[in-house]
């Protein structure tokens, strides 16, 4: 009788940046943690300044990069993309001085363009960071069908329009726009309010960022045009057998919009308490991680 032989398995290849990729997950979470604080101090109008949680982000991304730039574990083009990530880091930080310099610090009242470019920045670095952990898994990528290209689009085009989203709840939030038109789904009995409501500031662009009632229509929009997408990305992904993966995570972030509208439309309409407010701006977040994951993940 043969004797079998034990071929013994190939040890599985070692994942050179695992490290480097846990830290990018610690950034990201930090980074959520930071954007959370600030939220929860602008909502609370203390005394404490939102530009004290700019150093945190500073902190956890300098540090560390500098630590694996030493041990040269920064190769390629992945140092543009560290770079970029960085250079978000520093953008919304100086933002946040802006809006609160060190001789300023009782003052929390933000203008909404300096909020705003803050917001977007730090939504920008927190996705940038997860989309650079994402392309660091190995096998990252989901086996897409022929309609790949028009799925990628789908999905770029909602990330795109939920980063817009949070540069335009700066807007609001600066202006305190939510404690105005306190109904939905009309504005005061009209779906678009009246011309001459929208637009009787001049410059006629600058009622695009100063005007309330624009500025809350534009965010109004914009969320119905993120859920329209969202369910119609998982309705057309959920048609490619091949794609079940991604699917099943396009079925998942369209819930999550749909669940960020209703905090929008029931923050709006308790007029902006201050736990539903925070969950809102929280939520977003967690919309837009989940937005650049599958993005990232179709390639």
């Amino acid at each position: 009788m043969a004797k079998r032989r034990h071929v013994k398995a190939k040890p599985a290849p070692a994942d050179p940046f695992r490290a480097l990729r846990l830290w990018l997950w610690l950034a990201a979470a930090g980074l959520f943690a930071a954007f959370v604080g600030g939220g929860a101090t602008r909502l609370a109008e203390s005394k404490a300044a939102i530009a004290e949680w700019t150093p945190v982000a500073g902190a956890l991304f300098a540090l560390p990069l500098a630590w694996f730039a030493a041990r040269r574990e920064i190769v390629g083009a992945l140092r543009a993309r560290l770079a970029v990530v960085l250079a978000l880091v520093f953008l919304q930080g100086l933002a946040g001085w802006w809006i609160a310099p060190p001789a300023a610090l009782p003052r929390v009242e933000a203008a909404q363009g300096p909020l705003a470019l803050q917001l977007l920045f730090a939504a920008l670095a927190f996705a940038a960071t997860i989309w650079t952990a994402i392309g660091l898994t190995p096998n990252y990528r989901d086996p897409l069908g022929p309609d790949a290209r028009s799925f990628r689009f789908e999905a770029g085009a909602l990330l795109v329009l939920v980063l817009a989203q949070i540069g335009l709840g700066g807007l609001v939030a600066g202006l305190h726009a939510g404690y105005t038109y306190n109904t939905w789904p009309l504005m005061d009995g009209h779906f678009f309010p009246p011309r001459a409501e929208l637009f009787f500031q001049k410059p006629w662009a600058a009622n695009f960022i100063d005007n309330i009632a624009l500025v809350q229509l534009q965010h109004r929009l914009t969320a119905y045009l993120a859920l329209a997408l969202a369910l119609f990305h998982a309705f057309h992904i959920d048609r490619e057998k091949v794609a079940r993966r991604a699917a099943l995570r396009a079925r998942i972030l369209a819930g999550l919009v749909a669940i960020q509208a209703v905090l929008g439309v029931t923050t709006l309409l308790l007029v902006a308490p201050f736990p539903v407010a925070l969950a809102h701006d929280a939520f977003a977040m967690i919309v837009l991680a989940m937005a650049t994951v599958h993005r990232r993940k179709l390639g």
